[in-house]
């Protein structure tokens, strides 16, 4: 039986907790600077939202902003506008080494500098900026995001089949 508010827990949803409280403890806060408060945009993974991020974050002064689940496709400036060129910088750099020697063949020793390539090309400042931009976070443009956005999902256009009882999330047939 499973109740509002309480969930259980794998071995493997403690390690992604912990995981996400150590990256924002161990990365984002030595990489942000002193200025307060400032802004984080997450989307809403589970290993996101845990106690001791949150408790992080309000000691910190770091307004936590979890985007929707299932929308960051839309909202996710990363998504918008560096994940993509990212992956086509990579598949270039990947591709012309290849062609290069036939010999070539990308491994550990060679993944690194593919990697540095794509990612020299495509993170960049322009590219960070427009993705705010293209998802309306800023400058602030509520009306970026199209109406279909908020639709449904498809699951919920099914008919419910009334020789299924639901009970708690399992079906009894």
């Amino acid at each position: 039986m499973h109740h509002k508010g309480q969930c259980g827990r794998t071995k493997s949803a403690l390690v992604c907790d912990i995981l996400g409280t150590l990256w924002f403890k161990d990365v984002f806060l030595r990489n942000i600077g002193p200025k307060r408060p400032q802004l984080l945009i997450m989307d809403s993974h589970g290993s996101h939202e845990v106690l001791g991020l949150i408790e992080e974050a309000v000691k910190e002064n770091i307004i936590l902003l979890a985007l929707p689940p299932h929308t960051s496709h839309h909202l996710q400036p990363l998504d918008k506008s560096v994940f993509g060129p990212f992956a086509k910088a990579y598949d270039k750099a990947c591709s012309q080494f290849m062609s290069e020697d036939p010999n070539h063949i990308v491994n550990k020793a060679t993944w690194p500098r593919l990697f540095k390539s794509a990612w020299e090309t495509s993170v960049t400042p322009q590219n960070i900026i427009s993705g705010f931009r293209a998802t309306g976070i800023w400058p602030l443009n509520p009306k970026i995001i199209p109406e279909s956005a908020y639709s449904p999902a498809e699951a919920f256009e099914v008919p419910f089949s009334s020789t299924c009882d639901v009970t708690f999330g399992r079906s009894s047939q």
